[in-house]
C-alpha cells in the first residue's frame, strides 16, 4: 500500500494537499462486510494534516492498538522510508 501511495502521491501535479481521517465506526474489518462489526474503540473524531504518514501515525496511536493482530504501523513505517512523511506528529484540537 505504501508504495502505491508514494507513485501516485508523486505523479500528483498538486503540491498542497490535506489528509483527512475520520475516527468514526473503526472495526477491524471492511466496511463492506456482511456482519454486526465488533468497534475497536468509540468514535474519537476527525484529525486532519498536510502529512500523510504523522495523520496515519496520530490515527494508529488513538486507537486501542493492543486490538490489533501484528504491527498496525508497518505501512506507516513504509511510507515514511519512501519520504511521504514524518512519523511524529503533534495532535492540535480545535
Amino acid at each position: 500500500l505504501a508504495e502505491v501511495a508514494s507513485i501516485v502521491l508523486h505523479a500528483l501535479p498538486y503540491t498542497n494537499l490535506l489528509y483527512i481521517n475520520f475516527l468514526i465506526d473503526i472495526t477491524p474489518f471492511c466496511d463492506c462486510a456482511e456482519f454486526a462489526p465488533e468497534y475497536l474503540c468509540p468514535d474519537i473524531g476527525v484529525l486532519a494534516s498536510r502529512d500523510i504518514v504523522a495523520v496515519d501515525m496520530a490515527t494508529i496511536g488513538m486507537i486501542k492498538t493492543e486490538k490489533f493482530d501484528g504491527d498496525p504501523t508497518i505501512q506507516v513505517r513504509e511510507a515514511h522510508r519512501l519520504g511521504l512523511g514524518e512519523l511524529d506528529y503533534e495532535i492540535v484540537e480545535i
